[in-house]
């Protein structure tokens, strides 16, 4: 057959974009040469059909992803000779390619679609740039879901952006705002330096440089520790952080892991970003209490809040399913009764503080909202933000860690111009409790349990008119 003629032939099977390509490699003189690969089985009955002489068919494997973007930052994708670049394939690029080992990961596919369907919807609704979220079992430290949008379709990479192929949960460093208060009031129950009583006069502004540090819509008064988490009070966090000291600071966010790149079976781990010094000045101290002056991964922060909440252990964080919990690793960074008081204060926030939007009855859910406005070149943006919200349930006997992050959402009339952590991140991780608890076999209890009521009950003199208002 003329080479005109098996040209014109084969292009009346294969997509016409692909004919002068074909033209090419048949008129190349080349002894060898790919005319197409990973053939659908019709195309290849179709080129057979032809009988053309010299065209042979090799036998060859292609990667399918039958839940599309789904897992594309967890899973990964391949180039066309099947080489992993990115995600679990590229970490276990060679086992693979060259054995018939499973790679059994702890992602739940269910929990999974509900994790990304809840952050796209939320993201949507408020015209964000995107979202991210992961659901951590807070005693194994199994990844039950990992999140970020946009994602990609992982066999159209190419046609993907870079934003989309960024994986915010594990690589994205960021200032996580109010939800460090969580590590800063831990830090400080652990080593003595507050007690629950202690009283904090949050009306009068610090300053740091040129800046003066306030409490959300300037809410202020004197408050007591549990207060100064439930009304996140900036002037009250710091004034806890100086209790602490930059040396101690700096020594406790190293010992919980903040300080470097979280061990993870994917290659996509971001640099924490901190002050470099050894011991950190009084404004670092300051800012790094309540947030800001400290960017990390959501990742950092799951695995951090699962030791706060688990009884103190530090856990490693893994993809991979735990096939015996008995054999994990752990390491004790803060106190079994800082743990207890800990998951007390949490579930306050979500009771009585800016948290409620999270408070899904019968699963007692724990936790902090945070909202912190994002660097620009010129400092910090007052029209772009990160809202977030990190919880953990059930928090009387902890199971699962739940981080949301809405980025750069817009005010609108549904969030009432407040682009939040309480008001956009606290709502989207209840809807997610709401529906994966059932899946995960977490029972609802009654409300009305005393035992669990007096296992999270609290005692403490509240000295906040907002408390005191609402006894």
């Amino acid at each position: 057959m003329e080479p005109s003629t098996a040209i014109e032939k084969l292009c009346k099977i294969f997509d016409s974009s692909k004919c002068p390509e074909i033209k090419e490699k048949i008129n190349s003189g080349k002894t060898f040469a790919w005319l197409k690969r990973h053939l659908t089985p019709i195309e290849q009955q179709h080129v057979n059909d032809l009988g053309i002489a010299g065209i042979n068919f090799m036998k060859d494997e292609k990667r399918v992803y039958p839940h599309g973007n789904l897992f594309s930052h967890v899973v990964g994708y391949v180039d066309v000779d099947g080489e992993g670049l990115g995600g679990i394939e590229r970490s276990f690029n060679d086992r693979l390619k060259n054995s018939n080992e499973p790679v059994r990961l702890s992602i739940d596919v269910r929990i999974q679609q509900i994790l990304r369907d809840e952050i796209l919807n939320q993201a949507v609704l408020h015209s964000a740039i995107g979202g991210s979220g992961i659901v951590m079992d807070v005693n194994t430290g199994e990844v039950i879901a990992m999140v970020s949008v946009p994602d990609f379709d992982p066999h159209n990479v190419g046609k993907s952006s870079e934003r989309a192929r960024f994986n915010q949960v594990s690589m994205g460093a960021y200032e996580m705002g109010s939800t460090f208060k969580i590590l800063t009031l831990a830090m400080g129950l652990d080593g003595k330096h507050i007690s629950l009583n202690d009283a904090f006069n949050t009306d009068e502004a610090i300053k740091v440089g040129n800046k003066q540090i306030r409490n959300y819509r300037n809410k202020g008064g004197m408050m007591a520790t549990p207060e100064v988490l439930m009304y996140s009070s900036n002037i009250g966090t710091a004034q806890i952080g100086l209790k602490v000291g930059g040396k101690k600071q700096r020594e406790y966010l190293s010992e919980v892991g903040m300080l470097e790149p979280v061990d993870i079976e994917i290659p996509e781990r971001g640099f924490p970003i901190y002050p470099k010094a050894k011991i950190w000045s009084q404004a670092s101290t300051i800012t790094i209490s309540y947030g800001h002056g400290i960017a990390v991964t959501p990742l950092h922060v799951a695995r951090a809040i699962a030791a706060v909440v688990n009884g103190g252990y530090m856990i490693k964080p893994t993809l991979l399913k735990v096939e015996d919990p008995a054999s994990v690793e752990k390491k004790q960074i803060i106190s079994t009764k800082t743990s207890e008081m800990m998951r007390k204060l949490l579930r306050l926030v979500v009771v009585e503080g800016y948290g409620k939007k999270a408070n899904i009855p019968g699963y007692f859910v724990g936790g902090k909202t945070g909202t912190a406005e994002k660097v620009t070149g010129r400092g910090y943006s007052k029209t772009a933000n990160i809202a977030s919200f990190i919880g953990a349930f059930p928090i009387h006997a902890p199971q699962y860690v739940v981080i949301v992050l809405i980025d750069e959402a817009l005010p609108n009339k549904i969030n009432a111009g407040f682009t939040t952590g309480g008001m956009l991140a606290a709502p989207t991780a209840g809807n997610i409790i709401a529906k994966i608890a059932p899946i995960l076999g977490v029972k609802p209890i009654s409300e009305d349990n005393t035992a669990i009521a007096d296992k999270l009950s609290l005692k403490y003199q509240p000295l906040n008119p907002m408390t005191k208002k609402q006894q």
